[in-house]
């Protein structure tokens, strides 16, 4: 099915019926190999997606290759300091230039034909220069930019020259990154090393849905709820002590540009009254109790999720409709405790890692989502309503779903029917 066919068929990608209270969307969404062409160009190629953290592209010629949105990437500082990002593609006939994942370098240079770059990303050196004619012009060859911005250190690529600047795209996703960092403000930030890194067999907006989603927690993290939190971390609540309206601020929001946030109250705060004295004197006391009492969840369209309370990025990139590589890395203040350092750690793998409570579990589960959905009717759907008519949703509705489904109907320009 091309995508020409797509827009003419009478079922709807997406039913948004306000009235009713029922949202669904068509379960090839999750398995069109058609619909995985059309994101690749209309929301990966043009979007901002997260590619790393200024910590580790920390000094003068560090460097880190990563493919973000199904490219390589080369992103370097330059030795006058400035952050570059450029296509990891030699200019010549097309080789990589960098293989190494990370380090320091003064030059780059491809292994086919030994071609140099410097960290700027301009061509320094051509093997058997004598044999070019006089109109051979080195500056005509530099290394492909791609356009970078960053945010307190978190630094995002974006393919499409022509799109809105960052801040513009995260809209307000702002108010929730300061909201993260301002509880390490006058604090180096940094991405330790190593990372989680995996495939999985299910679409990538499986994935991201299920990252904020609270509704499946409990039902599926049995081992996690019911032995490890009461047995390992002293804490026993029930569904609503997690996810139930217990105060103003529990509830997930819509932030804009398909960006949202479900805040859900600590399982433990400890902070001593002078630091808390120093907060309440800069950003109010009820801004501080936020800071201090929730732990918010992140979703940054289309694909990066900020998880608060290990603090955890994970990001999500479609290899194919059926296909999803995902990496999690865990951001930590420079300086910290090194009890506090292993316990964030502990957090982190036990939920995250691989052998965790977590990560198998959901996979598992989504593999299975992935497969029926292939076995589904042309014109099956799947729901996401739950508390589409309440005035404020709570962490284990499907506001976030919603939020972020419409803006991936509204980028590939896909029919909607409305109620």
């Amino acid at each position: 099915m091309d995508m020409t066919t797509a827009h003419a068929f009478a079922n709807q990608w997406i039913i948004d019926d306000s009235e009713d209270g029922v949202f669904s969307v068509r379960a090839k969404a999750y398995c069109d190999p058609d619909i995985y062409v059309a994101e690749q160009k209309d929301i990966f190629d043009r979007c901002w997606l997260y590619a790393a953290h200024e910590s580790e592209i920390a000094k003068p010629g560090d460097f880190l290759t990563r493919r973000v949105g199904a490219r390589e990437l080369l992103m370097v500082r330059g030795k006058d300091g400035e952050l570059r990002a450029f296509l990891n593609i030699c200019r010549h006939k097309g080789g990589t230039v960098c293989r190494e994942r990370s380090g320091n370098a003064s030059t780059f240079r491809c292994l086919y034909h030994s071609w140099t770059y410097t960290t700027q990303g301009k061509l320094a050196g051509v093997a058997l220069k004598e044999s070019y004619a006089s109109g051979f012009d080195k500056d005509r060859f530099s290394l492909y930019p791609v356009r970078l911005e960053s945010y307190r250190g978190l630094i995002f690529i974006c393919y499409d020259e022509t799109a809105d600047g960052l801040k513009q795209f995260l809209s307000g996703a702002v108010e929730v990154l300061d909201m993260i960092l301002d509880q390490y403000e006058g604090i180096d930030m940094t991405i330790l090393p190593g990372a989680y890194e995996y495939t999985m067999s299910a679409n990538w907006k499986m994935l991201m849905e299920n990252s904020m989603d609270a509704y499946h927690a409990i039902s599926v993290h049995t081992r996690f709820f019911n032995d490890y939190m009461p047995n390992v971390m002293g804490v026993k609540m029930s569904r609503n002590d997690l996810f139930g309206r217990t105060s103003e601020h529990v509830g997930v929001r819509d932030l804009g540009n398909g960006h949202s946030v479900g805040e859900i109250r600590r399982f433990a705060k400890n902070m001593d009254a002078t630091k808390r004295s120093m907060w309440e004197e800069k950003y109010g006391k009820e801004r501080t109790d936020r800071l201090i009492n929730y732990n918010r969840n992140l979703l940054l369209f289309p694909n990066t999720i900020i998880a608060e309370q290990f603090p955890m990025i994970r990001t999500c990139f479609p290899l194919s409709a059926d296909v999803t590589e995902s990496t999690s890395w865990t951001l930590v203040p420079e300086q910290e405790d090194p009890a506090i350092r292993a316990g964030r750690l502990q957090g982190f793998t036990s939920f995250q890692g691989p052998g965790g409570f977590g990560t198998p579990d959901d996979i598992e589960v989504l593999e299975q989502c992935q497969r029926n959905c292939r076995e589904l009717p042309a014109d099956a759907y799947l729901d996401s309503s739950r508390g589409m008519k309440q005035e404020v949703c709570l962490p284990d509705d499907e506001l976030q779903n919603r939020v972020m489904l419409r803006e991936w109907r509204r980028q590939l320009d896909l029919p909607m029917g409305q109620g």
